[in-house]
């Protein structure tokens, strides 16, 4: 911004004038792209979300950080204004639904523009964090199944376990253990995700169960593609697993899927 708009803009946010501040900068972002000053057109909307975030004025920073997003998807891409603009969106609250929106928006365009695959683990972990303080707890999973973070992936799975009752949280651990072998090569990141909560589990409370029992001997032997063991192991937990009638449908898919792909 030159002199002249960086006073009046200074001026609206002193005033608190933060609708009259985005349009503004706005108004100046067009200016400089019609003038050909790509560059110095993206960095006025960059300029103009970080002052609006310093005032906690989240939505209107967002609304000019969609501008940005939308105009590096069509005029003038730059990997570190991304970069940026992801740092400065992971500062706002989690509770913001317009930060999910935009967080899939910048990983869609990261993955279109074959960016870095930092820029793609801090966009994941960015989705993560902002699922979880939506409550939203099965995406928050699968984002960190895909960063592989089985240690923050726990954290994650523990606090929705927290809703629920005690005596469930075996059925929670194994629903997303099925849930992670009808994803492809997560086979290992579910052995992870169990071992951890078994060992966890055993120093707090002793045995893990039946069921869990069962989830275990199941990941074995589906690593060896011992499908005629799964089959005998099936039977013999019955009584564990028609705790919840859904798991056998779940658990038939995730068979079903590692015998074709393993």
């Amino acid at each position: 911004m030159t002199d002249a708009p960086q006073q009046r803009w200074s001026n609206l946010i002193q005033q608190g004038s933060f609708y009259e501040a985005e349009q503004l900068c706005t108004a100046l972002h067009h200016r400089l792209f019609r003038a050909g000053k790509k560059q110095e057109a993206l960095e006025c909307l960059l300029q103009g979300a970080r002052d609006l975030a310093k005032s906690e004025q989240f939505q209107c920073a967002i609304v000019l950080l969609e501008k940005a997003q939308e105009y590096m998807r069509k005029h003038y891409f730059s990997e570190e204004t991304l970069s940026q603009v992801a740092t400065l969106l992971a500062s706002f609250p989690n509770t913001l639904k317009a930060k999910l929106t935009l967080g899939n928006k910048l990983e869609r365009l990261a993955t279109e523009k074959r960016c870095s695959e930092t820029i793609l683990h801090d966009l994941y972990k960015l989705e993560a964090e902002t699922c979880v303080g939506m409550g939203d707890y099965r995406r928050a999973l699968s984002y960190y199944s895909i960063l592989s973070d089985s240690q923050q992936y726990l954290l994650v799975l523990k606090e929705w376990m927290s809703q629920g009752l005690p005596s469930e949280e075996d059925l929670f651990v194994t629903r997303q253990v099925l849930w992670l072998l009808l994803s492809q090569q997560k086979l290992q990141f579910a052995k992870q995700v169990l071992q951890q909560y078994l060992q966890q589990y055993n120093n707090n409370h002793g045995k893990g169960g039946p069921l869990l029992n069962f989830v275990y001997l199941l990941l074995e032997c589906l690593e060896r593609r011992l499908f005629s063991s799964v089959e005998y192991l099936k039977t013999i937990y019955k009584p564990a697993i028609d705790r919840d009638p859904h798991l056998w449908k779940l658990l038939q898919e995730a068979i079903e899927y590692r015998r074709k792909h393993s």
